[in-house]
């Protein structure tokens, strides 16, 4: 069972695992924090600077000294310099050095570079497409219409919506996402282009739903359900 344990004299905190049977104490998070929190994957101990380290839940040292923001599926460590690294919870890097880092479902991650967002598979270690889009819809929550994702967009309202908690974010196979040429769709599977980035407006519903509005204001189907 861990604990928090607490050096009084030096008001610092760390974490031990206290066998319940036998009483053994076993210190798997140094004492010397300001404050430590405990999460259902992880460990954040705080410094004084206010940045935090983070701990696995056996003790393993995730990353110092920097700003966490807990997400479903990682964690996503932010640097002093605005940049982010992305860690999964059982402590391996997903990803280093990216903007405003999301992740989803079956190991992927949106992430930012400049005015430009990716889709970016951190067990391959891969982009999924070289394409650099301007806007990138995905499911979230509840909702069974896709949503904006941009590189200026503040993801903070969704990582703490208890819908978000939930159900957490995904991708389909099919992903509808914007060019400077405009909207069209890019199929995850086969990392081909579906249709073409000619679209002025596009929206996506669950289940490969996808309508479009063509250039001369024409209501299109891009998708009913089947590929």
């Amino acid at each position: 069972m861990l604990n928090s344990i607490q050096a009084q004299q030096l008001h610092r905190f760390g974490v031990a695992n206290i066998d319940e049977q036998t009483g053994d104490f076993t210190p798997i998070v140094p004492l010397k924090y300001n404050m430590v929190t405990f999460h259902p994957n992880v460990i954040l101990a705080k410094n004084a600077d206010g940045t935090s380290d983070a701990y696995t839940l056996d003790g393993h040292l995730i990353f110092e000294h920097k700003i966490p923001v807990l997400q479903k599926y990682g964690i996503v460590a932010k640097s002093p310099d605005g940049m982010s690294d992305a860690y999964t919870y059982d402590g391996k890097i997903a990803l280093q050095r990216g903007f405003n880092i999301f992740f989803l479902d079956n190991y992927l991650l949106l992430v930012s570079a400049g005015k430009n967002c990716y889709i970016f598979n951190y067990q391959t270690k891969k982009m999924v497409s070289a394409k650099k889009f301007e806007s990138i819809l995905f499911f979230c929550g509840s909702n069974t219409q896709a949503q904006p994702y941009t590189p200026s967009r503040d993801m903070m309202p969704i990582l703490v919506s208890a819908d978000y908690q939930r159900y957490g974010a995904h991708l389909e196979q099919l992903v509808c996402a914007k060019l400077s040429s405009g909207w069209g769709v890019y199929n995850l599977s086969t990392k081909t282009t579906y249709t073409s980035f000619a679209y002025k407006v596009i929206v996506h519903c669950k289940g490969l739903n996808i309508g479009a509005v063509d250039q001369k204001g024409n209501q299109v189907a891009l998708c009913t359900g089947t590929i």
